[in-house]
């Protein structure tokens, strides 16, 4: 370690949030992932191989030509999806001087409520000067005049009323037309919502979905939590059964739900969850045509430009309430029709990040227009021995905190490779031991031997 370099260089790179470093800092100190895997196509489609991260950056990412792409980033919460997807963008960032023809956009997932999501979208340079800006903007502000309890009532107001129109329709199949005319009366029973639905709890379903569309509701550690119904919110206790005796029509459901508890609650909840779009539009009065229409006038824009699109999400969640508008986009291609005099589009390339919970959820016309599915295992930093990311982890940062920062930006605009990484000269004497990192440069830090 150098001391001297150290003590201005440690607040510069020692960042909680990583979104805050600088690029260069932020290349030098990333562990690199040890088990990432692969496919072409999503769903059903081949099998997965193992692949490195620079592999993906030069195979798929860094420059995909003319081809338009839809590479879904999937694995359990906590993984290093957003990680992943934050390390390929400050790639781009280090390499932009050798991609002039590559606009990048970078959504992070911020609070995660559409709400910020959309004003993220909207203070994007690519943003700053589309023809129908002010249509855009209503967006940014959707629900912004309703008290957090009138947005609640209007969410689950909306829910009533697509189970009544369904019972009638018959338009869905996951519950048989008498079961919805029993939900729908179940529903309608002010118990029910305070003890279920809409209890005073954030683990209540109405909760779950308002705090996809309010910014700043999320509690800390709900950033992966989907706004959708969970067969838990239907298991009913005999206690409460015992209230309902009173209401008959609400009974008849809730009895149904307590003698079937296997089954009936997860029934339930997928049957509710069909409209859990449809519902955060209507109470907030979103147009999910307003929202495609930014990203058709952005590219119409960029191919005017003769600039291609790279698109970065780093949770697709964000945009719940738009979430079928955004596949959409990211799957509609610039051939064919968008090559209309008037109507072309530049090429779409997007890497997309989600909980393969949530990936589970696409529809199979979705899956099928995937180009890439990436997976992160558990293990994908750790392998079997967690010391050893942990030793690398240090190595990095003593590293970078001992490098003046002109020497990591050089580096960076020089493509960042991991086996190009400087290495500092140590100034005091040598009671530090050494790490040797994966790219094969040895470090300062704490030496496995002797830990």
């Amino acid at each position: 370690m150098n001391k001297e370099i150290a003590q201005r260089r440690l607040n510069e790179v020692v960042q909680v949030d990583t979104v805050t470093n600088s690029t260069a800092d932020f290349l030098a100190t990333h562990v690199p992932f040890r088990q990432i895997k692969l496919k072409h196509g999503g769903g059903r489609s081949q099998e997965f191989e193992a692949i490195s991260e620079e592999n993906i950056w030069n195979s798929y990412v860094s420059s995909p030509g003319d081809r338009h792409q839809f590479i879904v980033v999937q694995g359990a919460s906590g993984t290093g999806k957003s990680h992943l997807i934050r390390w390929l963008h400050t790639k781009f960032e280090a390499a932009k001087e050798n991609l002039p023809d590559e606009a990048v956009m970078f959504i992070r997932r911020s609070d995660n409520s559409l709400k910020a999501t959309i004003k993220q979208l909207l203070d994007l340079p690519e943003t700053a000067n589309l023809p129908n800006r002010e249509i855009y903007e209503r967006l940014a502000i959707v629900g912004h005049d309703i008290n957090p309890q009138s947005l609640k009532d209007a969410l689950y107001a909306s829910l009533q009323g697509k189970v009544r129109a369904d019972s009638r329709s018959g338009n869905t199949d996951l519950l048989t037309r008498n079961e919805k005319k029993k939900l729908y009366e179940l529903l309608g029973n002010s118990d029910f919502q305070d003890n279920y639905i809409m209890q005073n709890s954030e683990h209540s379903p109405i909760e779950r979905i308002y705090r996809r569309v309010a910014p700043g509701e999320l509690p800390k550690g709900y950033n992966d939590e989907l706004a959708h119904f969970q067969a838990d919110d239907f298991k009913i206790d005999v206690d409460f059964l015992g209230r309902l005796e009173d209401d008959p029509k609400a009974f008849s459901f809730a009895e149904k739900l307590y003698d079937e508890p296997d089954e009936l609650p997860q029934r339930t909840a997928d049957y509710l969850n069909q409209f859990v779009e449809s519902v955060i539009q209507d109470a907030t009065h979103l147009q999910p045509g307003d929202f495609e229409g930014i990203f058709t006038e952005i590219r119409q824009e960029l191919y005017r430009r003769g600039k291609k699109l790279t698109l970065l999400i780093e949770d697709i969640t964000s945009f719940t309430g738009v979430n079928e508008a955004l596949l959409n986009v990211l799957t509609d291609a610039h051939t064919g029709t968008a090559q209309i005099p008037g109507q072309e589009r530049c090429r779409l390339s997007s890497i997309v990040g989600t909980t393969t919970e949530f990936y589970e959820l696409f529809r199979d016309n979705f899956k099928d227009r995937i180009s890439e599915e990436i997976y992160i295992e558990d293990t994908a930093l750790t392998e079997s021995d967690d010391s050893q990311a942990l030793f690398e982890l240090a190595a990095r940062y003593l590293n970078a905190i001992s490098l003046p920062d002109n020497v990591l930006m050089e580096w960076a605009g020089n493509g960042a490779t991991a086996d190009s990484l400087p290495v500092h000269e140590r100034t005091e004497e040598s009671y530090w031991p050494t790490y040797t990192m994966t790219s094969g440069q040895v470090g300062a830090s704490v030496n496995p031997a002797s830990a």
